[in-house]
């Protein structure tokens, strides 16, 4: 289970994401690249904020069942699902079913995360709809790919940095707990401590 979670680390998902943005400018599908950069860094901003907010105040809100929505499990289904969307690019009744393909990426890492004790399945779910409507936009916004687009050169440098930063693990949720732990974030209608045990440590 820990291979298949290590797939929706930010150690390998942050350069992963670069990647994919620089193959498609270097294939010449500018319109592509921007709107992966845009809506990369625009969902897993918004899943930050969900983070923080719920750090602080998810023990108030949903009785500790969600304390912190899956980054693991957000960004399977975004850059997985959505890199197969904007290769696929459906149409007709097929549509809509594509988006089976990020769900699915997010079943398989979140199952692993909550396997693995991470998670809630409340806060896999959350995660995983947040990765979701960022892979929906992605076509949209993308456009259809250059004619000429070269699968082989966008895929060989993306396979490469599977292959050589799998495993990695960036504890990037360590930073936004201590912020939220530090009394920097939490408003005063979340400042009284929690339930024992309401709030977990574990990592994102």
């Amino acid at each position: 289970m820990q291979f298949l979670t290590d797939f929706g680390d930010q150690g390998l998902t942050l350069p992963l994401s670069l990647t994919v943005a620089i193959a498609f400018a270097a294939s010449g599908w500018r319109r592509g690249a921007l709107a992966w950069v845009g809506v990369v860094v625009g969902t897993l901003g918004c899943l930050a904020v969900l983070k923080v907010l719920f750090m602080a105040c998810g023990w108030r809100w949903t009785s500790g069942q969600l304390s912190s929505p899956s980054g693991h499990t957000a960004s399977a289904a975004l850059l997985y699902g959505g890199f197969c969307l904007l290769l696929l690019r459906p149409r007709g009744a097929w549509r809509h079913a594509t988006l089976l393909i990020p769900l699915l990426f997010a079943a398989l890492v979140g199952l692993s995360r909550v396997l693995l004790h991470y998670h809630t399945v409340v806060e896999v779910i959350g995660g995983g709809l947040v990765g979701t409507i960022g892979a929906a936009l992605l076509p949209r916004l993308a456009g259809p790919p250059p004619p000429l687009l070269s699968l082989r050169r966008v895929l060989a440098p993306i396979v490469l940095v599977l292959v050589l930063l799998h495993g990695g693990q960036l504890q990037a949720e360590v930073l936004l707990r201590s912020f939220v732990i530090e009394g920097l974030w939490p408003p005063a209608s979340c400042a009284a401590p929690p339930p024992r045990g309401a709030v977990r440590g574990q990592v994102e």
